[in-house]
């Protein structure tokens, strides 16, 4: 954390998959669960992907992840 204005800023959360982890789900729960559509698939044959500028670190992805793919970083 640092000190801003006055003001103590947060370092932001992100989710992030763990490829190793992914069982390329064809029904991916998580992806599901994120409400603002930051976790995208682009392709079926790999996981997907979490676009950081959409993802405000919920984590809610993380939690329905079946395989524990998804990680706070």
């Amino acid at each position: 954390m640092s000190e801003k204005s006055g003001s103590i800023r947060q370092e932001k959360r992100v989710a992030s998959v763990v490829d190793e982890r992914c069982h390329l789900c064809r029904h991916c729960l998580a992806q599901r669960a994120c409400r603002i559509r930051a976790l995208m698939r682009m392709d079926e044959d790999e996981a997907p992907v979490v676009d950081v500028h959409r993802c405000r670190g919920c984590l809610l992805c993380a939690v329905e992840c079946p395989y524990d793919a998804i990680v706070d970083i």
